[in-house]
C-alpha cells in the first residue's frame, strides 16, 4: 500500500508543478486535473515529502516554519460548498492551538433575560470572515511554500456560473493575501473553474495529469513498465506474470495507475488470507471492477480529455 511507482506521467506532472512553485511568474493558482484513480493524491504525497525534505534546513533554524500545507475539500452537506468549513480544515492542519475559541466579536455578547447584556463562551461561533483572518495570520507565521488542496472539485459545487466566478475570485483574494501559490487538485469536474475571467486564466496555470493510452507506444511501455513494478514488489512466494496479462490490466483500468494498485491491492490481500503462492488470473479477474463501472469510468474520462486536446483551428 505504500509502494510508489514513479512512472513517467507522474513525473512530468510532479516537475511541471515543481518548476510552476519554484518560479511562479505572477501565477496564483495551479489546477492539476485527471482523471479519477490515476494517482493525483500520490502526486501530492510526494509533492509534499519534497518540499518537506527540502525546508529541514530551513525548519532546523525556524521551528515555526511549515514549508507545505495540505488539506482535502471536503463534500458539501448540503448544495453549496462552505468556506467556514475549509478554513477550519487549513487551521486544523497547522495545528492552531486557539482553533475552538475563535469567536466572532459581534456574537460574544448576549442579551439576559434581565434585558442586560452579558458576556457568554462562544467556542467555534466564528462565522467565515473571522476565519478567514485567522488563516492569514497563520500563513504569514509558518510561511509555507505552497497550499495543497486535493478533491479540489467538491469546492465546485454551485448551483449557477455567478456561484462559481465569486468562489474562484475568492480563491485568488487568498492566494493574494496570503502571498502563497494554492494548488488545487481535482478529477474532470474541476474544469467548471477554467476560463471563467480573463483576468484569473492569466494567474492559474492547468496541468493535465492524464492516463496512458493503449494506442500510443511509448504509453503502452510505460503502463507495462509499471506492472513489471508492481509485480516484482508484490509479497508474494511466486511473483506473478502481469505483463503478459497488461490489456486485461488496461481494459479494466482505462490506463489509471491508481486503480491498477487499488485492484491488485485487493487481490493482493485474498491471496495472503487463503495462502496463495500467487496472484492467478482467475483471482485477478475474481477483483475486476465490473463492465458497468469499467463504461461509466471511461465515458466520464473521455469526456474529460475533450477539454485538453489540441486544437490546431485555434492555432
Amino acid at each position: 500500500q505504500q509502494y510508489t511507482v514513479a512512472h513517467p506521467t507522474l513525473a512530468q506532472v510532479d516537475q511541471r508543478v515543481a518548476n510552476a512553485l519554484r518560479e511562479p511568474g505572477g501565477l496564483l493558482l495551479i489546477f492539476v486535473v485527471g482523471p479519477t484513480g490515476v494517482g493525483k493524491s500520490t502526486f501530492l504525497d510526494r509533492l509534499e515529502q519534497r518540499l518537506m525534505e527540502q525546508s529541514l534546513p530551513r525548519m532546523a533554524e525556524d521551528p515555526g516554519h511549515r514549508p507545505v500545507v495540505k488539506i482535502q475539500a471536503k463534500v458539501p452537506a448540503g448544495r453549496e460548498f462552505r468556506w467556514g468549513i475549509f478554513y477550519t480544515q487549513c487551521l486544523t492542519a497547522v495545528q492552531e492551538p486557539l482553533l475552538n475559541y475563535k469567536v466572532n466579536p459581534r456574537a460574544n455578547l448576549a442579551l439576559g433575560s434581565n434585558g442586560l447584556r452579558h458576556s457568554v463562551t462562544s467556542r467555534m461561533s466564528a462565522d467565515a470572515d473571522v476565519l478567514r483572518l485567522s488563516w492569514e495570520q497563520a500563513v504569514a507565521h509558518c510561511n509555507p511554500a505552497a497550499i495543497l488542496v486535493d478533491e479540489a472539485q467538491h469546492m465546485g459545487h454551485a448551483l449557477h456560473q455567478e456561484k462559481l466566478l465569486e468562489r474562484l475570485e475568492h480563491l485568488k483574494c487568498l492566494a493574494i493575501s496570503t502571498k502563497t501559490v494554492h494548488v488545487l487538485v481535482g478529477t474532470y469536474r474541476l474544469l467548471a473553474f477554467r476560463n471563467l475571467d480573463a483576468q484569473l486564466s492569466r494567474r492559474s496555470l492547468d496541468i493535465h495529469f492524464p492516463r496512458y493510452l493503449a494506442t500510443e507506444k511509448n504509453d503502452r511501455i510505460a503502463f507495462k513498465n509499471t506492472l513489471l513494478a508492481f509485480q516484482r514488489h508484490l509479497p508474494l512466494e511466486v511473483m506473478p506474470d502481469l505483463v503478459s496479462q497488461w490489456e486485461s490490466c488496461y481494459t479494466y483500468t482505462a490506463g489509471c495507475v491508481g486503480l491498477l494498485k487499488e485492484w491488485l491491492t485487493r487481490a493482493l490481500a485474498e491471496a495472503l488470507e487463503t495462502g496463495e503462492k500467487t496472484i492467478s488470473p482467475t483471482l485477478l479477474g475474481q477483483h475486476a471492477p465490473s463492465p458497468a463501472r469499467c463504461d461509466q469510468m471511461i465515458t466520464e474520462i473521455e469526456e474529460g480529455e475533450g477539454y485538453f486536446k489540441h486544437d490546431e483551428e485555434a492555432e
